[in-house]
C-alpha cells in the first residue's frame, strides 16, 4: 500500500513543473516573485491542508520547532533556487535538487535511524544517480554559481531528514497532517514578514498567477502529505530514492502531455530511473 503512496505521490509531483514554469513566465524569477509564489501558494495550500487534518491540529513543542526549521529551510530553499537558476539551466539545476533530496535523507536513515543497507539499495542510489548526470547539460553554469547549487542540493535534502527527525522521537512528535500544517504556518509568518521588508514592490497577481499558485499549492501539498505519510512505515533510505526515481520518470511523460518531447537521453534516464524505483520494492 504505501509503496503505491510513494508513486502516486511522484507521479503528482512530476505535475508541479507545470504550474511553477507558468508563474515564472508570468511573473519572473526574481526574489519577489519566489516570495509571492510561497505565500500565496502556501495561503491556498491551508485549504486541502485543513481538510487533511479534519479541522484538528496536534501540538508538542518539540513538533512545532521542528516543524519551523522545515519552514526556514523552504523559504531559503525558494531563495537558493531562483538563485541557481538565474546563473544556470534547469537541468544542472535539477541535477543538484535531486541529488540532495535523495542523498541526505538516504544517508540519514542509513547511518543514523539504523536502517541498514542492502544491494538493492546501494544499486537504487547508483542508478538514479546516472540517470540525472546523463540528463544534466555541462558547462552551462556561471562563474561563482557553485554556492547556490550547493545550498539547493543541502536544503532540498533537508526536507526528509527534518521529517524523518521528527517522527523518529515518538513520545514528542506529532501526525504528519498536523506537521505539515505547522510548517505551513510557520512559511506564511516567515514569507510574510520578508515581504514587509520589500513592500513597496507590491505587485497584484493576475488571475493566471493564482491559477498556477492554486494548482502548485494542491498538488504540492497532497503528495507532501503522501510522502509524510509513508514515512511513518517506510525507512526514508528507501522512500527518497524511491520518489527521486518515480519524478525523473513520470516528468518525461508527463512533459509529453504539454508538447515538451523528451530527447533520447531523458528517455534513457526516464527508463533507467523506473527501473530503479521498482527494483527498490523487492
Amino acid at each position: 500500500m504505501y509503496y503505491g503512496l510513494i508513486i502516486l505521490a511522484s507521479l503528482m509531483a512530476s505535475f508541479q513543473f507545470v504550474f511553477n514554469n507558468g508563474y515564472q513566465k508570468e511573473n519572473g524569477a526574481g526574489l519577489r516573485s519566489a516570495l509571492d509564489f510561497t505565500l500565496y501558494g502556501t495561503l491556498i495550500s491551508l485549504v486541502p491542508m485543513i481538510i487533511i487534518c479534519k479541522f484538528k491540529v496536534e501540538f508538542t513543542w518539540f513538533a512545532v520547532a521542528v516543524a519551523f526549521v522545515h519552514a526556514l529551510t523552504t523559504v531559503v530553499y525558494n531563495y537558493a533556487a531562483v538563485k541557481a537558476l538565474s546563473n544556470t539551466n534547469l537541468s544542472v539545476y535539477s541535477l543538484f535538487a535531486m541529488l540532495g533530496g535523495m542523498a541526505l535523507p538516504f544517508l540519514y536513515g542509513t547511518v543514523f535511524c539504523n536502517e541498514g543497507i542492502s544491494v538493492s539499495k546501494i544499486l537504487c542510489f547508483v542508478f538514479i544517480a546516472l540517470s540525472l548526470f546523463i540528463t544534466v547539460e555541462r558547462n552551462s553554469g556561471k562563474k561563482g554559481a557553485v554556492k547556490y547549487y550547493i545550498a539547493v542540493f543541502i536544503l532540498n535534502g533537508m526536507f526528509g531528514v527534518l521529517s524523518k527527525f521528527h517522527l523518529m522521537n515518538v513520545e514528542n512528535c506529532i501526525d504528519s497532517s498536523s506537521f505539515l500544517m505547522w510548517s505551513k504556518i510557520f512559511t506564511i509568518v516567515i514569507s510574510a514578514i520578508m515581504i514587509l521588508f520589500d513592500i513597496k514592490n507590491t505587485k497584484k497577481l493576475s488571475k493566471k498567477s493564482v491559477a498556477y499558485c492554486s494548482g502548485y499549492a494542491v498538488i504540492s501539498t497532497v503528495s507532501g502529505w503522501l510522502i509524510l505519510l509513508s514515512l511513518d512505515h517506510l525507512p526514508a533510505s528507501v522512500q527518497y530514492p524511491m520518489i527521486t526515481g518515480g519524478v525523473i520518470a513520470f516528468t518525461a511523460v508527463v512533459g509529453t502531455f504539454f508538447g515538451q518531447k523528451p530527447s533520447k537521453k531523458e528517455i534513457t534516464a526516464a527508463v533507467i530511473a523506473f527501473v530503479a524505483t521498482i527494483m527498490m520494492m523487492f
